[in-house]
């Protein structure tokens, strides 16, 4: 079993049908640069939605898009 938290595109596509995985979507709704993104509608099935704008954000680290300890 695999335990790294970052994995190939294959092993994702392979395994989405896995119960005990869990994909976390940490998408920005805005970015910094103004870029638009190409595919706007695209998801990964069953990505959970990982919300580092506002709950996951470590707001008193004078470092930007930090996570808390």
């Amino acid at each position: 079993m695999n335990l790294n938290p970052l994995v190939s595109a294959t092993w994702l596509f392979e395994n989405l049908e896995n119960p005990n995985l869990v994909i976390l979507d940490a998408s920005p709704r805005e970015n910094k640069s103004n870029l638009i993104p190409e595919f706007t509608s695209i998801q990964i099935k069953g990505a959970r939605k990982f919300d580092m704008e506002t709950v996951f954000l470590d707001k008193e680290n004078p470092i930007p898009n930090m996570i808390p300890n």
